[in-house]
């Protein structure tokens, strides 16, 4: 597949947004980093291991992003956050360009969603979202 120009230039507008306007502005992250690396090194506790009040059942519902952001942090450090997001947009960026959207709303779209993509498991939630939309979309079609 051959890209174009244009789109090079909307992929380098939502790179430079991506790490300009990110702030790991939540303290989940850390607790997700960590229980990235907790799963990576002692696998899936019986019950909650950062828990200070008491043990409850380990809430294991985003532990595939949370082994990734620990991974893309250990090896890349901040620009491994950085690049996960970058993806995450692209991702959602080619989705759009298969769903035939024009360029100005695409580009008004990911400008809008790239404000909330922080760096919490729920930035897959957009591209699984996206990826619904399409498959959602080429069914109503046929």
């Amino acid at each position: 597949m051959v890209i174009s120009k244009k789109y090079f230039f909307i992929i380098g507008i939502f790179f430079i947004f991506s790490t300009l306007f990110f702030k790991i502005s939540s303290p989940d992250f850390w607790w997700h980093m960590n229980f990235g690396r907790y799963l990576l090194e002692h696998g899936f506790p019986q019950s909650d291991p950062f828990s200070f009040v008491h043990s409850i059942q380990p809430y294991f519902q985003t532990f595939v992003s949370d082994i990734l952001f620990f991974l893309s942090y250990k090896f890349l450090g901040v620009l491994g956050i950085y690049f996960i997001k970058f993806l995450v947009l692209l991702g959602i960026m080619f989705i759009l360009k298969n769903l035939k959207i024009d360029l100005i709303t695409m580009g008004l779209m990911l400008f809008s969603i790239s404000f909330r993509l922080f760096a919490r498991p729920e930035i897959f939630s957009f591209l699984f979202f996206s990826i619904f939309i399409l498959i959602y979309v080429k069914q109503v079609k046929n």
